[in-house]
């Protein structure tokens, strides 16, 4: 009896010790748990606590993954009259079938008479009225937002307030190439990639779709402000029945993305018979003659259209003075600009014929007030 009252006891002991034990490891977990949640400087290593962390680590680093190798594609949606639905439906339908699988989510800013019924979409809002800026600001907020995402994509359905062959073309033709393999895999030389980039008669994506880097967009002004700001120019550069040529009014959005000194664009159409604005866009938008490369990739004078906008874009001072009052900075060494654009009013030859832009222009000088000091540059 004695004896099993002995054994008991040593059982019961050995419970004790072992429950004990148990416990004080529960305790230092948790504490030690607790100082790394208070992120204490104190480094301290325990074989579970370690592991936990480990997992976290390795799943955040997945979720980070993850968000890098998605593009989010942020769509301006315009429908005009409901008599445009099915159109504008078509259109949506014909852009999307080139998102790959990384192209996600895609955000739609709705504006117009009617909000389609779009699927696989997250629509941002529908306003009766509106512009692209407002899809725009929703972009730029959202890379400021989301410091982990490192491209996105502007799209937008051209021709579905203008309907045209000529804007049907454009619009395949901008389309493939911001939704391309291509511009998916840019690394840092370049942050603005698209079908085709032209420096004249502003920077800018003739027709205004591309892809661009989150850490590039970060640095823009809000668009909203930024198409205030190109308003604001006083310069006899700038035409004021002319904002086309300038990159203001509507006209800002499209130069927006290629505003800031640290931009370096490339893109991705080879042949030189299309540069800009309509003329020699290939037939049916094809861009099969495509090869990555840093822009403008051409010889600046196979830029000039000599019936619009001359003399808008040609000259570095030009240049110089709008970065200065929209970002307060100079580009960098490795800008595009400095070795390109004109110095001085040389004549220009282009084909076969001789323009002397001198005779046809006022000379272009920019006033403005800089610590009170009032400054005018002739070319």
């Amino acid at each position: 009896m004695r004896r099993e009252n002995s054994l008991m006891s040593c059982r019961n002991l050995v419970r004790l010790i072992f429950a004990s034990t148990v416990c004080i490891e529960i305790f230092k977990v948790l504490y030690l748990h607790s100082k790394i949640q208070d992120n204490s400087a104190e480094v301290v290593d325990h074989p579970l606590i370690s592991t936990t962390k480990n997992l976290r680590q390795e799943r955040r680093g997945e979720e980070r993954k993850g968000d890098r190798d998605r593009i989010p594609v942020f769509y301006n949606l315009f429908v005009k009259h409901k008599r445009d639905i099915s159109r504008v439906t078509d259109i949506v339908s014909e852009q999307k079938a080139l998102l790959q699988p990384y192209h996600k989510p895609f955000f739609i800013q709705s504006m117009g008479a009617v909000q389609l019924n779009i699927s696989d979409a997250i629509f941002l809002e529908h306003r009766p009225k509106g512009t692209e800026i407002l899809t725009l600001h929703s972009l730029w907020n959202f890379c400021r937002d989301n410091k982990q995402v490192e491209k996105v994509v502007y799209l937008h359905p051209k021709g579905s307030f203008h309907p045209s062959e000529l804007n049907e073309n454009l619009r395949k033709f901008l389309t493939a190439g911001a939704l391309s393999e291509e511009c998916a895999s840019v690394d840092d030389a370049c942050n603005v990639c698209s079908s085709r980039f032209s420096p004249l008669p502003n920077p800018h994506t003739p027709g205004n779709m591309w892809l661009a880097r989150c850490d590039y967009i970060r640095q823009l002004i809000d668009p909203i402000d930024f198409e205030q700001d190109m308003n604001s120019f006083q310069s006899s550069c700038m035409k004021r029945d002319t904002p086309w040529c300038d990159g203001r009014g509507r006209h800002s959005a499209e130069h927006w993305v290629h505003s800031h000194p640290s931009v370096k664009p490339c893109d991705l159409y080879k042949n030189p018979k299309y540069v800009w604005n309509y003329e020699g866009v290939p037939p049916n938008g094809s861009l099969v003659d495509k090869e990555l490369a840093p822009a403008p990739r051409f010889d600046l004078m196979q830029y000039i259209l000599p019936d619009v906008c001359p003399l808008n874009g040609l000259f570095l001072d030009q240049r110089l003075y709008e970065y200065w009052e929209l970002y307060g900075s100079n580009p960098d060494q490795s800008w595009w600009g400095w070795n390109y654009l004109k110095t001085n009013r040389s004549f220009i030859l282009l084909g076969e014929k001789r323009f002397e832009y001198l005779s046809r222009a006022k000379d272009c000088w920019k006033m403005t007030t800089k610590n009170g000091t009032v400054v005018r540059t002739n070319h």
